[in-house]
């Protein structure tokens, strides 16, 4: 892969992990995030992605900071923070933080077309409001981690996943979606793992596709967050995004 796709693919591809827990949902909601914790909670994921030969590691802070009310009735402030090494991007770090309709987040729907404001802040650069300066991958991206169902979705069967909080049992689901990024139609796997006691639910996620790139381009990636840790002391990094 030349160095100038490489690294704007893995920049991309990162994004995707920070917004891959914007999206609050009501149980057994579509998307990472399952069901809505009390304002104040977070939870912490070890995030490790495989982008063809370059691994980057780090962790992502999911947290619910705020609510509000729109025209579109009660939202939520759902704010990620991602905090990554890898050897070509060197540190990355990023906060995200959205306004959630909670009545846009049942199964079935796709939030991501119903946000009522989004917020989006690069390592030391400006907080941006998304709708004043539109940034399509952002779009693509919570798509990927929070948009439409899964197509013909399968149950797994449970398994014991050790943790923090002890060996939880965790059944899950997976299946495939579809997303028109990077020049190519991306076949998405995805695999998704919960269990009730922790915050917003999700245990483990995981997802992954390989496809070739316009000028012959391999790309195969592979991204799995982890559950690490918890608590009930989340503020906003960006509080004046509102």
């Amino acid at each position: 892969m030349a160095i100038g796709v490489r690294s704007g693919v893995l920049g991309t591809v990162l994004l995707a992990a920070l917004l891959a827990g914007l999206m609050p949902s009501r149980a057994n909601a579509d998307g990472m995030v399952r069901s809505l914790p009390e304002e104040g909670t977070w939870v912490k994921y070890a995030i490790r992605m495989q982008a063809n030969d370059a691994t980057i590691l780090g962790d992502v802070r999911l947290a619910v900071v705020g609510k509000s009310f729109t025209e579109q009735g009660a939202c939520r402030w759902v704010e990620a923070r991602l905090d990554v090494k890898g050897p070509a991007e060197g540190t990355i770090k990023a906060v995200g933080k959205f306004l959630v309709p909670e009545s846009a987040v049942e199964r079935g729907k796709d939030p991501s077309k119903l946000l009522a404001k989004s917020w989006v802040k690069m390592g030391d650069g400006p907080v941006t409001d998304l709708a004043v300066e539109p940034y399509e991958p952002v779009q693509h991206l919570l798509k990927l981690f929070a948009g439409p169902p899964l197509k013909n979705p399968m149950e797994l069967p449970a398994i014991a996943v050790a943790n923090k909080l002890g060996n939880l049992d965790c059944p899950g689901e997976t299946g495939q979606s579809e997303l028109n990024a990077l020049g190519a139609k991306l076949k998405i796997n995805t695999e998704h793992r919960w269990n009730d006691k922790v915050p917003f639910e999700t245990v483990e996620y995981r997802v992954s596709f390989k496809e070739t790139l316009p000028g012959d381009n391999p790309l195969e990636v592979l991204i799995h967050l982890t559950f690490e840790d918890s608590g009930t002391n989340a503020t906003s990094d960006i509080p004046d995004a509102q």
